[in-house]
């Protein structure tokens, strides 16, 4: 199946629309989508302004801290390695904790810090995360993430 990016903002676009209109709670995802297709089309700054939207109008929940991860992510590619930095050490204590049943908002978190920690080449602090990722990978989890 081949993902069309444009078909993904058109959604996204479409889900903001109903959103607003409706008006639902889930709102922050819309501007999470519109972050993510943004994102992949390499438009920085574009997706930057949606993920801090989505963070703005996050719901509680099992994945609160998704849309936060997607903001780090954005800027860690951005180049905005002392920001990025700055979010790590802020939510550090919001990672999973070992042994234990995590909220998949940590998960999301976990794998936004791993990855943006090697794009800003932070190699030492990517394998401190190493056991985490052990750990859910034996558990057998998937995700999209």
């Amino acid at each position: 199946m081949h993902l069309d990016i444009r078909d993904e903002a058109c959604s996204a676009e479409a889900d903001l629309e109903l959103c607003r209109t409706a008006p639902m709670p889930w709102i922050s995802d819309s501007y999470l989508y519109l972050g993510l297709a943004n994102f992949w089309r390499g438009r920085w700054e574009e997706a930057l302004e949606h993920f801090k939207d989505a963070v703005d109008l996050e719901t509680p929940g099992f994945l609160a801290g998704s849309e936060w991860s997607r903001l780090l992510l954005a800027r860690a590619y951005a180049g905005a390695t002392s920001e990025a930095n700055a979010m790590l050490r802020e939510r550090s204590d919001k990672l999973p904790q070992l042994g234990r049943p995590n909220p998949g908002g940590t998960w999301y978190l976990l794998f936004a810090a791993i990855e943006g920690l090697a794009v800003l080449g932070e190699r030492a602090e990517c394998g401190a995360l190493y056991p985490l990722i052990l750990e859910v990978v034996s558990a057998g989890a998937v995700t999209d993430g």
